[in-house]
């Protein structure tokens, strides 16, 4: 029982996806893509669950709050690009990646692109600025073994493996909506990112992912998961909201990898809907 755990335990560590790599792969490859029109923002829903094809780059990444994903949109901007898409899942409202386990995501950020720490006191805590010179060094030596295929478009280079866990599926669901109905929420960002966009000519999509059944049910109130960005969208001509968290049409042994994350089969399923909308 012991020996499985362990080997179990090293496996899991031997298959983690290396963020600064994964960053690395994808900024270099978009600042290398031509014609793009539209770019995808967002956390692991969008990172794994929307496959970019040719004229579009997907920018999203595992835990990328509306914080990163505004200075992105910023920093990465195009006068070619003509739409946005960005994820929005029940956690997004209250998630702040620095807050988070994920907070070493946030020095890949800043080492690449010179995104700063959204609160310089979780920074300094989590001993943020310490790991800086390590970071800058993997990201150097990424960078010089990088081979860039033309047909990358963003997507992951692979997908990760999730179990279902339905044990936990409750927890996890309530500590989701309990981000979504924090009182400093990151939506703000949304209106941001709204503004440069418009005086772009830019059209932007929040688009609201697939989830499974059971993730559904466990959520306890569905129904004011959304209100606040909807109040948002409308104050707005260049903005629309795509809402398929109830979506049916995605079969939970086909297109999932757990609870609330599309597989790459869904991942093109999904982005073919998506595409079909905007496209209109």
């Amino acid at each position: 029982m012991r020996i499985n755990f362990i080997q179990n335990l090293i496996d899991k560590i031997r298959n983690k996806p290396n963020f600064t790599k994964q960053l690395v792969y994808k900024i270099e490859g978009y600042n290398k893509a031509e014609n793009v029109s539209r770019i995808i923002l967002g956390s692991s829903h969008l990172a794994n669950g929307y496959y970019a094809v040719e004229g579009e780059y997907n920018l999203a990444m595992p835990s990328q709050d509306l914080y990163t994903a505004y200075e992105l949109y910023k920093r990465l901007n195009r006068p070619d690009i003509k739409q946005v898409i960005i994820a929005i899942s029940a956690f997004t409202p209250g998630l702040s990646t620095i807050k988070t386990i994920s907070a070493d995501f946030c020095v890949s950020y800043k080492c690449l692109l010179g995104i700063d720490y959204q609160y310089e006191e979780d920074a300094k805590e989590k001993n943020l600025y310490s790991k800086e010179v390590s970071c800058c060094q993997e990201i150097a030596e990424y960078k010089n073994n990088l081979t860039i295929g033309s047909d990358t478009h963003g997507n992951l280079l692979r997908y990760p493996h999730r179990n279902f866990n339905n044990k936990k599926l409750k927890e996890r669901a309530l500590k989701h909506f309990k981000n979504n109905q924090r009182e400093i929420s990151q939506l703000p960002y949304c209106e941001k990112i709204l503004e440069i966009a418009k005086s772009n000519n830019q059209k932007v999509f929040f688009v609201i992912p697939p989830v499974t059944k059971s993730y559904v049910n466990a959520i306890p109130n569905k129904d004011i998961l959304f209100i606040k960005l909807k109040e948002i969208v409308e104050k707005w001509d260049n903005a629309e909201i795509f809402n398929f968290f109830e979506a049916e049409g995605f079969d939970e042994k086909t297109d999932f990898t757990d609870e609330d994350h599309l597989n790459k089969n869904g991942a093109v399923k999904f982005a073919n809907l998506v595409r079909g909308l905007v496209n209109n």
